[in-house]
């Protein structure tokens, strides 16, 4: 793991409630390297979505690809991403009020 890789999981592992893992199944980073970081992130625990972009310019094969990551339910519509983010954002707002 490299210097910014490392400091990305740290902070991730300390401070984030929940994690958008956005893959980029045109390959300018490798899929092999965005499974490898998606493992790592899945180890720590936290709520997790998986999204791929660019699903309106990647050729079949670089979708075949990106669907093969060991993510099942990975989304690739916006508006699902967006309803998630709502969804988690009421939740935590619900979980800092004050008593």
């Amino acid at each position: 793991m490299n210097t910014i890789e490392l400091q990305a999981h740290l902070a991730l592992r300390h401070l984030a409630q929940a994690i958008v893992f956005v893959v980029d199944p045109m390959e300018s980073y490798p899929i092999e390297e965005q499974e490898r970081l998606l493992q790592l992130l899945d180890k720590l625990k936290k709520p997790l979505v998986v999204y791929v972009s660019k699903t309106d310019v990647a050729d079949a094969g670089q979708l075949k690809r990106a669907a093969a990551m060991s993510y099942p339910h990975a989304l690739t519509d916006i508006t699902q991403l967006q309803e998630q983010l709502q969804r988690w954002a009421k939740q935590f707002s619900s979980l800092e009020k004050p008593q």
